[in-house]
């Protein structure tokens, strides 16, 4: 146990832009010091293929602070270095990559992590995306400690977050890395010097979500319009929605809903406007890209390419 006054040593890593908030609040938080980073190598990127830093390099070096990036960390070959870091505690936050247990467990007091649901709701790798397609009334972000299985450890703190509805993915992630960054140190702090005590999670009530790929991306007309509704906004930007018209990709950004009856599938105007008839009501396809192309309005892709047969 520490005293609340002593500064407590932590172990950063993460690699997303969810991130940075979080870290950026550690890093302004006078109770600690960060004695490491550690964040995914360099990747290539774009058309040209050039190799593109982690949102956490680019951050950490506005701090001075040289990351890790090491390929794997299933090899040791970052342990000794982790060791003499003497960490109280390692933060991880949206990593992307499996940690074994041996550094896990080297931290004084263990390492915590942030998970943007309120656990056990929506563990694994897409609880932000889960809670639009299902339509969830609120959702949160949960600071827990890790153990041997997936976001299974006992919890520090949470803060839950009344949604709109109208959310998109990007959003809603920068809205709960911002919530997350308010909670973190503070309820890192308390663990560490005893006053916090972790509690444990009713498994009973566990729910999971699975990794969204651009398969999920895909449209179909048939389902209702509010379905659909939520499945581009939950997609939204990475990897997107789309439907196929004349064997091409459409792909669709921002849609609304419109009450309406029809044949599903069937495209029509509104308004000067793209929609479509869906399952149940229709959608009005605000902001499109025809294959190849850049991003346009709706309107845009009437006065250009014609109503779809």
């Amino acid at each position: 146990m520490k005293t609340s006054n002593e500064t407590q040593n932590i172990l950063l890593i993460g690699t997303s832009d969810f991130a940075v908030p979080i870290f950026e609040s550690i890093a302004n938080d006078q109770r600690f010091y960060i004695v490491g980073v550690i964040t995914q190598p360099d990747k290539p990127a774009g058309r040209k293929k050039e190799l593109k830093e982690s949102p956490v390099k680019e951050w950490s070096k506005t701090k001075s602070i040289l990351p890790l990036q090491p390929e794997s960390l299933k090899d040791g070959s970052i342990d000794e270095q982790v060791k003499k870091m003497n960490a109280d505690v390692a933060l991880v936050v949206a990593y992307g990559k499996l940690i074994p247990d041996d550094l896990l467990n080297m931290p004084k007091f263990g390492t915590a992590n942030v998970h943007p649901s309120l656990l056990p709701e929506y563990r694994g790798p897409a609880p932000i995306q889960y809670a639009i397609l299902k339509g969830n009334h609120k959702t949160g972000t949960s600071v827990m400690l890790i153990d041997e299985q997936m976001d299974h450890g006992p919890l520090l703190t949470q803060m839950e977050y009344k949604l709109s509805g109208n959310e998109t993915y990007q959003e809603l992630s920068d809205t709960l890395s911002r919530l997350s960054a308010n909670i973190v140190p503070e309820a890192l702090s308390l663990y560490i010097n005893g006053t916090l005590k972790p509690v444990e999670q009713n498994h009973n009530k566990a729910t999971f979500t699975k990794m969204i790929t651009s398969n999920d991306g895909s449209l179909f007309w048939e389902k209702d319009a509010v379905s659909l509704g939520r499945r581009i906004r939950a997609l939204n930007p990475e990897p997107g929605t789309y439907c196929m018209i004349d064997g091409k990709r459409l792909k669709i950004k921002h849609a609304r809903n419109i009450g309406r009856d029809g044949k599903p599938g069937e495209y029509f105007e509104h308004e000067g406007s793209l929609a479509v008839q869906c399952g149940g009501d229709a959608l009005v396809l605000d902001e499109v890209q025809p294959e190849g192309k850049k991003w346009i309005t709706g309107e845009q892709y009437l006065n250009g390419y014609g109503l779809p047969k």
